[in-house]
């Protein structure tokens, strides 16, 4: 298993490529639609590993909900392939490369995003869902205080 670097420029790509999001076209729908779009782009194989929901309070906008939800898919080899001719993962010795993305709600921005937050190569789905969640929580949970999001890191690291 081996980690990917992701500079913005490859996570445009990629997000082009394998998600074909039309993200005028997602985000002049109504707003219940968007979620449900951003979904049907996803890859066939799209896993879903979590969701977390939040009410943020006490900011000068009020209180607002934030919702994400985690997936992992994988990178086709077609796919991998107009990333190579594209420049990126030109030190890709074969194997499979997993996504790890979050389809999120902010409920302050009225709108749903999708992030990528990590990719990498490993020999299986099922070692890429464990692999990434789990480097995403450690990445992620040291700058959490020790409630909600922190919580929901915390079950990945066991």
């Amino acid at each position: 298993m081996k980690l990917i670097e992701c500079n913005s420029q490859f996570e445009e790509e990629l997000t082009k490529i394998v998600f074909g999001d039309d993200l005028e076209f997602i985000h002049s729908q109504h707003v219940f639609e968007q979620s449900c779009l951003f979904e049907d782009y996803n890859p066939v194989d799209t896993k879903f590993v979590g969701k977390y929901s939040e009410i943020i309070q006490g900011t000068a906008h009020g209180d607002w909900k934030c919702e994400s939800e985690y997936f992992v898919c994988s990178v086709s080899k077609e796919d991998i392939q107009k990333l190579q001719k594209m420049k990126f993962l030109q030190d890709l010795k074969g194997g499979d490369i997993y996504v790890l993305f979050e389809i999120g709600w902010d409920d302050n921005w009225s709108k749903y995003f999708r992030y990528i937050h990590l990719l990498a190569q490993c020999d299986s789905m099922d070692l890429a869902q464990k692999f990434l969640l789990r480097k995403y929580a450690q990445d992620e949970i040291k700058n959490q205080p020790s409630k909600g999001f922190y919580d929901f890191l915390k079950k990945f690291l066991v």
